[in-house]
């Protein structure tokens, strides 16, 4: 919440910061008790979906519209189990939703409803001019009921995080699991003889300790996750440890030794 609403960028809430969000959570706090009917101090599915199109009239007068698979995705992210949302998530989520708004407002000069980004406008705007703040590497997983792909947000890695990190390619492949598959988008950072460069890798993660259902099941949706990320140019898929043990078959992948002469900073 602190990043959502650190207008400047100093990494603290100022008092004016401070008070804007404490009127939120007050006003959040008051339609959390509304609509928790049954008293139970956590939010069902059904509670959390009439409550975030009910937001909407505390943020512009008028409730949100949002689709069935997009309250789907919300209450797989926000929910604890058994599908129930407590205060802190549901705070969480409805400040989150409300940046995301205001930034498509911002976007969308022409008020048409929809607006055109490259992957690199994606990359700077939803993270920040900042480049310390700008993401490193997002991972995805398939949620655990099987009907969405959503971020694994304690696997993702900023600039910032890589800080110091002598090896930054086995920073990247140590956020994989060893036993479970998962999707991710890597801004590699390397260089040609001629030039530096930067480009998203799509990885496809699924390691021989890894289920044949989990396998079976990431195959299958690959091609739909990578056809929403436009301009990919490079992908790795790693089937077996050994492919991952250093960075050979990755940087074959971008071209092999007689092309990159450097990996995150490193000489290859």
């Amino acid at each position: 919440m602190v990043n959502l609403l650190d207008k400047d960028g100093s990494g603290m809430l100022g008092l004016v910061e401070f008070k804007i969000l404490w009127i939120k959570i007050e006003k959040y706090l008051d339609l959390y008790r509304e609509k928790d009917v049954d008293d139970s101090g956590q939010m069902s599915s059904a509670e959390m979906r009439i409550a975030v199109n009910d937001a909407g009239e505390i943020r512009s007068n008028r409730a949100l519209s949002l689709s069935l698979s997009l309250h789907q995705i919300i209450v797989a992210r926000y929910s604890e189990s058994g599908l129930t949302v407590d205060f802190d998530n549901f705070v969480g989520c409805l400040i989150r939703l409300e940046t995301l708004f205001n930034t498509f407002k911002t976007l969308d000069k022409d008020e048409s409803g929809e607006v055109e980004l490259t992957m690199l406008e994606i990359r700077v705007r939803l993270q920040g001019a900042d480049k310390q703040e700008q993401l490193k590497l997002v991972l995805f997983k398939i949620s655990d009921d099987g009907k969405c792909i959503i971020v694994d947000e304690d696997k993702c890695l900023k600039v910032k995080d890589l800080n110091g990190e002598e090896d930054v390619f086995r920073k990247i492949v140590n956020m994989m699991p060893t036993d479970d598959c998962r999707y991710a988008l890597y801004d590699c950072s390397w260089e040609s003889k001629d030039s530096p460069k930067e480009d998203l890798v799509f990885i496809m993660w699924a390691p021989e300790h890894s289920t044949i259902k989990k396998k079976m099941k990431y195959a299958s949706s690959k091609q739909y996750i990578k056809a929403t990320f436009q301009g990919l140019k490079f992908e790795w898929q790693v089937n077996d440890m050994s492919d991952a043990k250093d960075s050979s078959v990755f940087i074959d992948k971008l071209g092999g030794r007689g092309v990159v002469k450097r990996l995150e900073g490193r000489e290859v």
